[in-house]
């Protein structure tokens, strides 16, 4: 598994994967959920598998004297990753600079024109965006993207949300 820690540092041949997007500090049932629904995805469509997370976990960069939370560190994290089958861990940097990314930016820029995925799932309650004030679903829809129906996850309520990023690529 390749791991990159800042946009500067991807290759091309590190771009157009199918993409989850989360914290995944555990790696738990419910991250797996969406793990492997890309993971699905990038196997029917021949796409390598990535994880797209943030250094440190946004919570602890906005409440640096709370509580800690996390389930695991980062290098255990990659190692889970790897051991599933991750082909690519993106783990950027998340500092002033990227907080105050605006929604349309992080999509536009970090998600189309530097990583270029192919795909993104995202968990029920990824949230994004300066003040995180953006939801890919309700956000691809205002962008007239194709936003395709959740697929239950059976062991609670939770939901995966799969986006095809934009018109005209090629479908996963």
């Amino acid at each position: 598994m390749d791991i990159i820690r800042t946009l500067d540092a991807v290759t091309p041949d590190q771009t157009g994967s199918i993409a989850a997007i989360g914290n995944f500090d555990g790696v738990h049932l419910g991250h797996r959920a969406v793990i492997g629904e890309a993971g699905r995805l990038a196997k029917e469509s021949g796409h390598k598998l990535s994880v797209l997370t943030f250094e440190p976990h946004p919570r602890a960069f906005f409440q640096p004297d709370g509580i800690p939370f996390r389930l695991t560190s980062s290098q255990t994290r990659a190692a889970k990753l790897a051991s599933i089958g991750i082909d690519l861990l993106f783990e950027l940097p998340f500092d002033r600079a990227f907080a105050e990314i605006t929604a349309e930016d992080f999509v536009d820029r970090v998600l189309f024109k530097e990583l270029d995925f192919a795909h993104v799932v995202v968990g029920y309650d990824f949230n994004y965006g300066h003040r995180a004030v953006a939801r890919l679903r309700c956000w691809s829809n205002a962008r007239a993207l194709q936003d395709e129906a959740p697929p239950a996850w059976t062991r609670s309520t939770r939901q995966t949300v799969r986006c095809i990023p934009r018109p005209g690529r090629a479908s996963a």
